[in-house]
């Protein structure tokens, strides 16, 4: 069974922000962590953390982060999401903030989902809970619709 150190909610982001060393982002993005990371987070974090962004752009405030590596050189980012993604016929994508030409950013666009078990996860996933229906089981991983509200497309919010 794994172990931590600590499991908080989202109240206690503050804390945990304050001591840690790398914060991962991991987490989909909904009404209630579009802008997770802003200003008054970055405020707390240390001076020299590193943030690995493997999920949705928009949770981390695109101008809070900026500002905040820009103004500690020893902060470092690992980014493997855009702010805006080009749209049908456009040829290349233009942030808000030139985030991935600070020397401190190592950026990606959005790559990390190429995972080779992929598509044999979401299959399997797929098929289980379709047999889960059939037999009046519960079904596994359900999203609230309610949590997505404030926006249509996540990848365009």
């Amino acid at each position: 069974m794994p172990s931590f150190d600590e499991i908080t909610t989202l109240e206690g982001l503050h804390p945990v922000l304050q001591k840690s060393d790398v914060i991962l982002v991991a987490v989909p993005l909904t009404d209630k962590t579009k802008n997770l990371l802003g200003p008054e987070e970055f405020r707390v974090m240390k001076p020299d953390c590193i943030i690995v962004n493997v999920a949705r752009g928009a949770i981390i405030n695109q101008e809070a982060l900026y500002n905040f590596l820009k103004d500690h050189p020893d902060a470092k980012a690992a980014l493997d999401v855009w702010w805006r993604y080009p749209k049908p016929g456009e040829e290349d994508v233009v942030q808000d903030f030139p985030i991935p030409q600070l020397p401190n950013v190592l950026s990606s666009p959005h790559y990390s989902d190429g995972v080779e078990e992929q598509l044999k996860l979401g299959s399997d996933s797929a098929v289980d809970n379709i047999l889960r229906y059939v037999r009046s089981e519960p079904l596994k991983g359900i999203v609230d619709r309610e949590d997505y509200t404030s926006f249509k497309n996540p990848v365009h919010p």
